[in-house]
């Protein structure tokens, strides 16, 4: 593999890592199962995962004060 190859490979796992964040296992995991699988596969495994719970409230930007406020 060329270099060039190679760099786009680990871009595809990065880009896979950061979309899988919200899984149990957290971006970390993700890449390195896309670097020793493939970032294709992982990337639809992750299709049909769910995330962990509680993901969207901690990380959607309001809470409940604020939204209240206006």
């Amino acid at each position: 593999m060329t270099p060039l190859m190679i760099g786009i490979y680990l871009m595809l796992c990065l880009l896979v890592a950061v979309a899988g964040r919200s899984l149990r296992i957290g971006p970390i995991g993700v890449f390195l199962l896309a670097v020793l699988l493939t970032p294709l596969a992982v990337g639809l495994v992750m299709a049909v995962l769910r995330p962990k719970p509680g993901f969207k409230k901690e990380h959607s930007g309001l809470n409940d004060e604020s939204a209240n406020d206006g």
